[in-house]
């Protein structure tokens, strides 16, 4: 589930379930920086708008995955009645991104 939790529209509270592993349940909030430029501390380096009016926001985090140093990328993609974030991990020294996981949400 994906709640709005202000007026503005800058904060959203993400709602994560496992029917299998109820015990891993989660929420997260997620912050837009006022200029537009981050999420939550991830640098926004792409917009543009999709068919149907979805909007694909591309953004990057360094930090560290499995204790190793990291480039996160995030594609999120925003609709009238969906939501989806996907997170790739390109491990520093490697080619390749690895995908982590990709969660979808609709009403």
């Amino acid at each position: 589930m994906v709640t709005r939790l202000d007026a503005d529209g800058r904060s959203w509270q993400f709602e994560y379930r496992y029917p299998d592993e109820p015990q891993a349940n989660s929420k997260s909030r997620v912050t837009i920086a006022g200029d537009g430029l981050t999420i939550d501390g991830e640098r926004v380096t792409e917009r543009s708008v999709l068919a149907g009016g979805v909007v694909r926001l591309v953004t990057e985090k360094s930090g560290q995955d499995d204790r190793r140093p990291a480039m996160f990328r995030f594609t999120y993609l925003v609709g009238d009645s969906s939501f989806s974030r996907r997170k790739e991990v390109k491990f520093d020294g490697t080619a390749d991104d690895v995908e982590r996981h990709t969660y979808s949400w609709t009403r």
